[in-house]
Formats: C-alpha cells, structure tokens, sequence
C-alpha cells in the first residue's frame, strides 16, 4: 500500500473513532434509547451497547496507532507463512 491509502485510513479510523466517542457521551448523557414523534408515528430508537461502543473505541485507537506507526515509523508488520 502506498502512503496515500494508509493516510486516508488514518483520517477515516479518526473519524470513525470521534462518532464512538460521541455514542458513548450520548448513552451517558441522553440513556440507552430515546423517541421520536407520538401516536402512530412514535418511534423508539435504541442506542449501541457500552459494551459496543468501548469494543469499537479499543478498536480504533489500536487500528489509528498501527497506521500512525507505518506511516511516521515506516514500520510494517510482516507476518511469514509456513508452506508445507
């Protein structure tokens, strides 16, 4: 992979990363689930999981540090396979 696609995971891990965070404030500030409209047009939303949104959080800080390594570090991780 060239520089250009690892710095635009980058940037999308980051992104993806910041709307957790907020998911996590909105569960600790707004609850679980939450509705909208009334009567016949009443819809109940439920939010991600805690459990969810710290698994995403952990995922991404890992993934934006593995990408800020290749490319700052140059640093790739090369894995060999045993062929039989």
């Amino acid at each position: 992979m060239n520089t250009t696609t690892y710095s635009q995971q980058l940037v999308e891990a980051q992104q993806s990363l910041a709307l957790w965070k907020e998911a996590e404030r909105n569960v600790a500030t707004g609850g679980k689930s939450y509705s909208i409209g009334d009567g016949d047009m009443l819809r109940k939303l439920e939010r991600a999981t805690p459990q969810e949104i710290l698994a995403n959080i952990k995922y991404y800080s890992k993934e934006i540090n593995r990408l800020e390594r290749v490319l700052y570090t140059g640093t790739r991780r090369i894995v060999h396979v045993r062929c039989r």
